[in-house]
């Protein structure tokens, strides 16, 4: 019979680590495991590619920022499941409070990123490592945060992000045809980005960086592709820096793969990161990259062979990078083929499911035998209260 397994998030807009739960639900062995997904959100962007591929997705909503209630509705809901694996914060610190109170066998918290932005969800993830039987993290960098806050490394491993090549190969256009169609001139250089708009995604620092190169080379279109909750304030930052006409912003999309097809360059300018999904798919993609050397991504581009990396905050830097792209189409072509090996060769979405199965079954087994064994020292204990019971009423009878 296989276990009910719950994957829980807090939101569920489009996203790296949303896809990556959806590869991991649409591919774990149906005879051991029986995902379904929990969102605490109504942010459901996603939601319908969980349902179509036949995991049901769930909201138990949190109403408001401390909103405690939501431990006793979501331990109802966690009731009778095997195992909770929880992602991002959100779910991570109230879903482990109710898989305990609901009496979990096996709680996994996989971890994305490379540090928090506070030191109240620093305190908050260190107060419930006890409550957690194990951690994912996705990089190294990940991994040495989860020591900084107290995570032993035996409850700890490294499974990096699986991609699917598949998406990339079926993005069969021409680039030129997706120039065409954003009204992009064919003789423009394209330098795009996907993101989610939140700040740690650092946006304001790709529209410094655009901004730099455009003076430098007027012929110029940025891309961004996504949205999110800092929309507005960037599009009016890019009217007050004057970047409207090298703009296009393009909102959420679900044909990312056939418009990568259009860029000459991709970047990545976050502040912090575990182990970028949008990274592998640049890269993927056979596109040059250049990204902050921020959490995992040094883990995935070696400077000057697969990928370029600047400091976060260096925007004159991560500008000269971009003119001597501009300039030099074979450095462009030679960057963009190794990073697609690379990514063929190291993250393989098959390599990341294996992986993550065996764990989670490793884990259950374990918790079994523990529980076999606390089942046999109990009865060992009442064997020997019983015949200290016995001795005793013996002695009082003679």
């Amino acid at each position: 019979m296989s276990a009910r397994l719950v994957l829980a998030v807090g939101e569920l807009e489009i996203g790296g680590t949303q896809r990556q739960m959806l590869e991991l639900a649409k591919r774990l062995d149906r005879r051991a495991f029986t995902p379904e997904v929990l969102c605490l959100s109504r942010s459901l962007a996603f939601a319908d590619e969980f349902e179509r591929s036949g995991v049901p997705v769930t909201v138990v909503e949190k109403r408001s920022r401390y909103d405690i209630s939501v431990i006793a509705r979501l331990r109802t809901f966690l009731r009778g499941s095997k195992i909770l694996i929880s992602f991002g914060f959100t779910a991570d610190a109230w879903c482990r409070i109710a898989a305990c109170l609901a009496g979990i066998p096996v709680v996994v918290s996989s971890v994305r990123t490379s540090n928090e932005e506070s030191r109240l969800i620093d305190a908050v993830n260190r107060v419930l490592v006890p409550l957690t039987d194990y951690f994912i993290a996705n990089s190294r960098a990940v991994g040495r945060y989860l020591e900084n806050i107290g995570v032993p490394a035996d409850k700890q491993s490294i499974i990096v992000n699986g991609f699917d090549m598949e998406r990339i190969s079926a993005a069969s256009v021409e680039p030129a045809s997706v120039r065409h169609s954003l009204g992009i001139p064919a003789t423009n250089f394209v330098i795009g980005m996907v993101s989610r708009l939140s700040p740690e995604k650092n946006v304001e620092g790709f529209l410094r960086i655009g901004r730099a190169f455009c003076q430098a080379c007027p012929e110029t279109t940025l891309i961004v592709i996504g949205d999110g909750p800092e929309a507005d304030r960037l599009k009016d930052l890019a009217s007050e820096w004057k970047l409207d006409k090298h703009l296009r912003w393009l909102g959420e999309r679900h044909d990312v793969p056939a418009l990568l097809r259009g860029f000459d360059v991709a970047m990545l300018t976050s502040f912090r990161e575990g182990l970028s999904n949008t990274l592998l798919e640049y890269m993927a993609s056979g596109l040059p990259v250049i990204a902050s050397d921020v959490g995992g991504n040094a883990e995935v581009i070696a400077h000057g062979r697969n990928g370029l990396l600047f400091p976060v905050d260096d925007v004159d830097g991560a500008a000269e990078h971009l003119l001597v792209l501009s300039r030099d189409t074979d450095l462009r072509r030679n960057l963009g083929c190794q990073a697609r090996a690379d990514v063929t060769s190291q993250f393989a979405m098959s390599g990341m499911i294996t992986k993550t199965q065996e764990l989670l079954l490793r884990l259950c087994h374990e918790k079994h035998q523990r529980w076999r064994e606390d089942q046999d020292d109990e009865f060992e204990t009442g064997k020997t209260v019983a015949a200290n019971v016995g001795s005793r009423a013996e002695r009082r009878c003679d």
